[in-house]
């Protein structure tokens, strides 16, 4: 008939071969009805071929590590922070002030300076450097001799963990640019490093802090934080047993509970969560052991830099929420980065995890 109403009886389909280039391409389509009348429709189709890899990039120590992070993620920055590398508390609310900026996280240890940490910072071209933690945490000498290198230095620190946490986000909120949920802040148990550190790249890619309570009740430094950054929601991280009703409850907002049934499987849900609320994405995932916090400390801010999530495993079998989350997105992922040594992750947990992109 004519008209537009048999366009279907007159259509024919043929395969269409698209160039193999990563990218978008458009295709065009032309329908005749039997009278000779032509209808032509088009589309974008986004072509992706990017192979995914799964790398590991670690050296000899934790603080060798940050620096082998720092260089496989960022070519250049302006600030950097620096953290000490033998305990994780000071540096757990680091991520979004991280990502406010476009910095690198770096450890160091308290007394001494690691070899190569003033070579990454020239090779980064920083000009300002950001301690977080009070002299106990990187002490006079080292912050010290960061400053005689030419660097401008600030440290950010308060009289407990609770307390640096929340002069971090007061530090955050003027200078970040573009938050994800700007009335959100995430809550973390401050006596724990793994939902903290599975947080870090989450608010580092949405520049929203984290702030930190303990189980039986939410400190003064907390609470004043809360009120002073103007917070409507909180997103508490870890189940009950982390952070009991009764806390969440005294953080005086609403909230939203995020956890899973251990350290791994509630790494899994912040990863998904994030990935629903478009803050984060799978297609960089980095992996770190989650008994130990050194490697996801300055690996969560390298992974929130390139726009991912962070998993962790247990170091010599492959835990079944990542093994989960992985298979799940496998088809999205197109980097999948292991954190720190084979002590850390063995190298039979990488082999499943190469396994899994492939099948």
């Amino acid at each position: 008939g004519s008209g537009f109403g048999s366009w279907i009886a007159y259509a024919t389909a043929s395969p269409v071969t698209l160039p193999a280039v990563s990218g978008e391409h458009t295709v065009v389509a032309q329908y005749r009805d039997a009278v000779g009348n032509v209808l032509e429709l088009s589309d974008t189709i986004l072509v992706d071929l990017v192979v995914p890899v799964c790398d590991r990039v670690s050296s000899s120590d934790r603080y060798a590590t940050s620096i082998a992070v720092s260089k496989a993620t960022f070519a250049s920055a302006s600030v950097a922070i620096i953290a000490t590398g033998e305990g994780y508390a000071d540096a757990l609310g680091a991520s979004a002030l991280a990502g406010a900026h476009h910095a690198p996280v770096l450890l160091t240890r308290r007394d001494t300076l690691p070899s190569g940490l003033l070579g990454e910072l020239n090779r980064l071209g920083v000009g300002r450097v950001i301690v977080v933690g009070g002299t106990a945490a990187v002490s006079r000498t080292v912050y010290d001799a960061v400053g005689k290198a030419g660097y401008f230095m600030r440290r950010i620190a308060g009289p407990d963990r609770y307390a640096t946490a929340a002069a971090i986000a007061a530090e955050t909120l003027t200078v970040r640019t573009a938050p994800a949920l700007s009335d959100t802040v995430f809550i973390a148990r401050g006596d724990h490093f793994a939902d903290a550190l599975a947080i870090a790249p989450v608010a580092y890619g949405g520049q929203m802090p984290v702030l930190l309570v303990t189980p039986g009740g939410v400190p003064a430094a907390t609470a004043a934080a809360i009120k002073s950054g103007s917070y409507t929601h909180a997103v508490v991280l870890g189940g009950v047993n982390a952070i009991p009703v009764s806390t969440a409850d005294a953080l005086g907002v609403s909230y939203e509970r995020v956890s899973g049934p251990d350290r791994y499987g509630t790494a899994s849900a912040v990863a998904s969560w994030a990935s629903a609320e478009m803050i984060s994405s799978f297609r960089t995932v980095a992996v770190a052991t989650g008994l130990g916090f050194a490697d996801a400390l300055s690996g969560g801010a390298a992974t929130g830099e390139q726009g991912g999530v962070l998993l962790l495993t247990a170091p010599t079998s492959l835990s079944g929420a990542t093994r989960s989350a992985v298979q799940t997105h496998s088809t999205e992922i197109k980097l999948l980065r292991v954190l720190g040594g084979t002590s850390a992750v063995s190298s039979g947990v990488k082999v499943q995890l190469e396994a899994l992109l492939t099948d």
